[in-house]
């Protein structure tokens, strides 16, 4: 039941307003708490993968779950720059938050 749920209902990776970001079902992260994005090559397994990082404001009044506690290299506020999205996709996320807070990329020679 979980497989037909998983790759045949689609699921918002993130819902990007004026006001905030809400990456999957997390809650909302307003942009005023958000102190800069950046895109950075983690680990997953034996591989290498490009995600965008956002990177909160200390402080913050903010209730994470507990994924987004427990989510190791990947942060509590982490996009897929991967093939689980089309590169058309990562363009327009990089675009809107771009817009919204200061936004670091990788060199093209890391993202190999």
């Amino acid at each position: 039941m979980l497989w037909v749920y998983k790759h045949f209902c689609k699921h918002a990776l993130a819902v990007i307003t004026d006001e905030s970001i809400k990456i999957d079902y997390c809650n909302p992260l307003p942009w005023s708490d958000v102190e800069s994005a950046e895109e950075r090559m983690i680990r997953m397994g034996f591989k290498k993968i490009k995600v965008i990082i956002i990177n909160p404001k200390p402080d913050i009044d903010y209730h994470y779950n507990f994924l987004q506690k427990h989510n190791g290299a990947f942060t509590a506020f982490s996009l897929p720059l991967y093939p689980v999205i089309t590169i058309d996709e990562a363009i327009e996320l990089r675009r809107l938050i771009a817009e919204k807070v200061p936004y670091s990329t990788l060199p093209y020679e890391s993202t190999k």
